[in-house]
């Protein structure tokens, strides 16, 4: 299993996968600065909206927060920006009393999956499983002390996460992705479409 769990987040470690992108509409109690429903396998935060307003949430350091904000941090009201400390996402202010009043949109990490997990347990789609496989036997074989078949396979699975590469990162095909500024400091009414 080690080397199937290694070769999947060796893979899953190589690109921004579309099929790491999941959502969650967070909760508060009111009293803590961190949602009640944080997801275990939150890998790292993709954007945050506001539902109530509509406005995106902006990140800061935790120096920035302590600098800025020191003993105003227990403040409650509509949060502005969030942090972390450590692992834990925190928002300031502290949010009120809310279910889903915020959207969070983050890219997850594979569990680590066992003898008895399923192929459903598996994030990444069916039809590039052959990858990981191909990736776990070039350790095997690496451990076995067999390099020449670990560099069939490794050629193998290069061929094939460049078909799955290819495959993923491009999701439309109607017209170049449109990019625009997102720094609130930069927007101005003409330099951001909104449909």
């Amino acid at each position: 299993m080690w080397a199937i769990n290694d070769a999947i987040w060796e893979i899953d470690g190589l690109e921004p996968w579309p099929y790491l992108l999941k959502s969650v509409n967070l909760n508060f109690d009111g009293t803590n600065p961190y949602p009640s429903n944080l997801p275990t396998n939150m890998a790292r935060v993709k954007w945050v909206t506001n539902l109530n307003s509509g406005e995106a949430i902006w990140p800061e350091r935790i120096e920035t927060i302590r600098l800025r904000i020191g003993k105003d941090i227990a403040r409650t009201g509509e949060p502005g920006v969030f942090y972390f400390m450590g692992q834990l996402l925190r928002f300031w202010p502290t949010p009120p009393a809310a279910t889903g009043s915020i959207l969070l949109d983050y890219r997850a990490w594979q569990p680590a999956l066992t003898s008895a997990s399923l192929e459903a347990d598996i994030l990444m789609p069916y039809r590039y499983h052959t990858i990981w496989v191909l990736k776990a036997l070039v350790k095997l074989y690496n451990a076995d002390d067999d390099p020449e078949l670990a560099a069939v396979k490794q050629a193998e699975a290069d061929e094939k996460f460049q078909k799955m590469r290819m495959d993923l990162s491009v999701q439309q095909e109607m017209r170049a992705d449109r990019i625009y500024t997102l720094d609130p400091d930069e927007i101005s009414n003409d330099s951001f479409w909104i449909p």
